[in-house]
């Protein structure tokens, strides 16, 4: 084979192949992504060790700190928990 060819033949390849990930990319990824099952709120009133998802009462003038919980299922259907304060 022709070396000219065959760099050719390598470039395009690869091109091909980039161009295949690419557009494949978007839907593996979502197909590797926790399913989201649930988003909930706790409250963590200021001098508690823990938050509490649910009915809490704070007292006025009480801090507090407010945590998004965001529950997932793995692939394997085990539970992933993402959480974020403020």
């Amino acid at each position: 084979m022709d070396p000219t060819r065959r760099i050719v033949t390598v470039v395009i390849g690869v091109a091909a192949a980039v161009v295949a990930v690419l557009v494949l990319w978007p839907r593996a990824k979502a197909s590797l992504a926790p399913e989201l099952v649930a988003a909930r709120v706790a409250v963590q009133p200021d001098g508690e060790e823990a938050a509490v998802a649910g009915p809490v009462e704070i007292e006025a003038g009480r801090g507090f700190t407010l945590h998004a919980v965001l529950v997932a299922r793995a692939r394997d259907g085990r539970p992933v928990y993402y959480t974020e304060a403020s």
